[in-house]
């Protein structure tokens, strides 16, 4: 063992050697490694990767909520002219993806635009 800025490194973990066994391990340890982290990964990366853009109806319930972030979903609902169950999954939508979230109570409560749209 060689004694290395105050710890001890074998052989093959040295910097003069990663250089060299870098390509190696990755190349031998990729295709074993990356089926089984993809599907944990994926789901976990892919909304904070993706930017939100928001559709036409989510920018239509943005502007309602800057105007009055006390609405409820009948309200927007009658607003917009579409059905509340319409509403639900539109702000279940924009919730997942970080862009608004409600606090407080389903009464009282009301919704905050998260991502500065």
């Amino acid at each position: 063992m060689v004694k290395y800025s105050g710890r001890f490194l074998s052989g093959h973990d040295d910097p003069i050697n990663e250089p060299i066994n870098e390509p190696i391990n990755e190349s031998i340890n990729e295709p074993i490694n990356e089926p089984i982290n993809e599907p944990i990964k994926e789901p976990i990366n892919e909304p904070i990767n993706e930017p939100i853009n928001p559709d036409a109806r989510e920018k239509e319930i943005i502007n309602l909520i800057r105007e009055n972030s006390t609405l409820t979903r009948k309200d927007m609902a009658e607003r917009m002219g579409c059905s509340v169950s319409t509403i639900k999954r539109a702000l279940q939508s924009m919730v997942e993806k970080g862009a608004i979230k409600r606090i407080g109570s389903k009464k009282k409560g009301e919704w905050i635009i998260l991502d500065g749209k």
